[in-house]
């Protein structure tokens, strides 16, 4: 199965970074698989300070495909592709949508043999060490099937721009046209 999740998020001024783990994003196995070591892609999570892309391999939790600092009061914006695979077919692709830059190409194993389905668990949720209350807005979370990456995206300011522009073009030429019926009525 292909899917493809479209998210904007940001973490606000005073987000703790004095926990084990946080989860933003999770592919959760169904709650009656047996096997904890081997849960497949298990999504964006963070350690520390930075937001992680979970390693499929990894059934520890401290191997990422991806890391990148927390900037706080700072939009993330990232287009997550994934093919759900038991086999090496499975690939998870990640891309910066501000920056138009690709982050993760990974094929492999994405989901492990026999089990059936991941659903989705969205939402912050963390472990370990901070009490501080932890504030992280999620903007935009957009799944589709299918792989989308080469589709685009919409700049939603870009569009504002483009419509504003428009805008003012039909008006400039509304007017020259109500001038050009003038003369010519006249």
């Amino acid at each position: 199965m292909l899917e493809t999740v479209d998210l904007a998020f940001l973490f606000k001024t005073g987000f703790p970074f004095d926990h084990r783990w946080a989860v933003l994003m999770q592919f959760h196995p169904p709650d009656d698989w047996p096997d904890h070591g081997n849960q497949g892609f298990g999504g964006i999570t963070v350690h520390g300070p930075n937001v992680t892309i979970d390693d499929p391999r990894d059934s520890t939790g401290t191997f990422f495909l991806f890391s990148t600092p927390i900037v706080v009061e700072q939009p993330f914006r990232w287009r997550l592709v994934t093919k759900w695979a038991t086999d090496t077919n499975g690939y998870i692709k990640l891309w910066d949508r501000q920056a138009n830059k690709q982050l993760v190409n990974w094929t492999g194993i994405t989901i492990p043999q026999g089990m059936a389905y991941k659903y989705k668990k969205q939402g912050i949720y963390r472990s370990g060490g901070s009490t501080k209350p932890a504030q992280m807005v999620q903007m935009r979370i957009d799944v589709n099937p299918g792989d989308l990456t080469l589709s685009s995206w919409i700049d939603l300011d870009a569009a504002k721009k483009l419509q504003a522009t428009l805008k003012q073009q039909l008006s400039d030429a509304t007017a020259t046209n109500d001038q050009l019926g003038t003369v010519l009525a006249g």
